[in-house]
């Protein structure tokens, strides 16, 4: 990582996180001052099926749902 007067976290993961985890973790991180930015690099749960017989239809998760960040 750069040099840098505020505290920087990098998170990579290798598996799609739950919305309840990572609604916690994020959590976590609003309460730590000076955080100006916080980025996560991974897999993502795309909207449509890309390809197989299900292309072009919704793509149906039962754990998509909106995470809270801070009040």
């Amino acid at each position: 990582m750069t040099e840098a007067t505020f505290p920087q976290c990098r998170i990579l993961t290798e598996r799609l996180l739950d919305p309840e985890t990572m609604e916690r973790l994020l959590n976590k991180f609003v309460v730590i001052l000076g955080i100006w930015r916080i980025f996560f690099n991974g897999l993502r749960l795309p909207v449509i099926v890309m390809y197989g017989f299900a292309k072009g239809f919704d793509n149906f998760y039962f754990m998509r749902k909106m995470i809270y960040i801070g009040d």
